[in-house]
């Protein structure tokens, strides 16, 4: 299923709760178990958010950018808020399909430039110990 996700364009996938806070009675309404799908855009040109029950009549269809709000609460609850104002409250099944969802988010929000990432493991040894404002150089 993973291949097949890969393929259609679709970088997570999940079962959720869904909630809309609505704000002139400051209370939520459940959408119950739905879909929750990012995936490139039709158009190509980035990745979606939707969230349905039927694929062709989605409650959130909205483009992943800096204008939405996207905040982790309690490690299963997603606030998230549409840049039209809609706020939502995505419950996921487990933490780590909410860390997956978070990380595919950021992923996506803030991509690395180039493919090179390196990973150091720092260790207290027996040399100097660095304090506040130190240079540090790796070799």
């Amino acid at each position: 299923n993973q291949a097949s996700n890969q393929q259609s364009g679709t970088a997570f996938q999940s079962q959720v709760q869904l909630f809309h806070f609505d704000t002139s009675k400051n209370e939520n309404q459940s959408y119950g178990v739905v879909t929750l799908t990012i995936q490139k855009a039709a158009s190509n040109d980035g990745y979606q958010l939707l969230v349905y029950k039927e694929k062709e009549n989605p409650f959130i269809n909205i483009m992943i950018n800096a204008s939405i709000s996207w905040v982790l609460r309690n490690k299963i609850y997603v606030y998230l808020k549409e840049p039209n104002g809609i706020q939502w409250t995505i419950t996921f099944p487990d933490q780590q399909f909410a860390a997956r969802a978070c990380v595919s988010i950021g992923a996506i929000l803030s991509p690395i430039a180039n493919n090179k990432v390196s990973y150091y493991d720092i260790v207290v040894g027996n040399g100097p110990i660095c304090t506040k404002n130190d240079n540090v150089s790796v070799a």
